[in-house]
């Protein structure tokens, strides 16, 4: 007879949990970017949906980060030059970290070097993106501002 096939290694646990973040990050860095592209492209479905989201919310908290999605929103409109081709990046490095990450956790050959190469490419863009989106940043801010002045401050409970 002959000797059985020689066990496989296990992954480590703490491998497999990293994959399936990087997993998530990937699927929502990719959806997210797609909805800014769609936005930038002129579909008006994401500003509706959040002014009606304004329209119906009195908690403070709530309102504040609607405010906050309206204001990114006009900002980044408003700075389409930039952020069409950055919003576009994003969709793809986060679908090839998606791609990569999947890949890994499917003991594909050699993609553990591709989600660690994905990874970091991921990295260098957040850093590049944080350093040309300033002024969405400032915009946001002080349309936070405002409306905390308007609202004045919340009673705690």
């Amino acid at each position: 007879m002959s000797d059985p096939a020689p066990a496989r290694a296990k992954r480590p646990w703490t491998l497999s949990l990293t994959l399936y973040v990087l997993c998530g990050i990937g699927l929502f860095g990719f959806i997210g970017s797609c909805n800014e592209l769609d936005y930038l492209r002129g579909s008006q479905a994401l500003p509706n949906a959040v002014d009606k989201a304004l329209k119906e919310q009195d908690h403070p908290l709530i309102r504040a980060g609607i405010i906050r999605e309206k204001a990114r929103l006009e900002a980044i409109a408003n700075l389409h030059q930039r952020t069409f081709p950055l919003s576009a990046a994003r969709c793809l490095l986060s679908g090839l970290l998606f791609f990569a990450a999947v890949s890994a956790l499917m003991a594909r050959r050699q993609a553990r070097s591709m989600a660690v190469q994905a990874t970091i490419a991921n990295g260098a863009f957040a850093i590049v993106a944080f350093a040309l989106l300033g002024p969405v940043r400032e915009t946001v801010a002080d349309a936070m501002a405002r409306d905390a002045t308007q609202l004045g401050s919340p009673s705690v409970p």
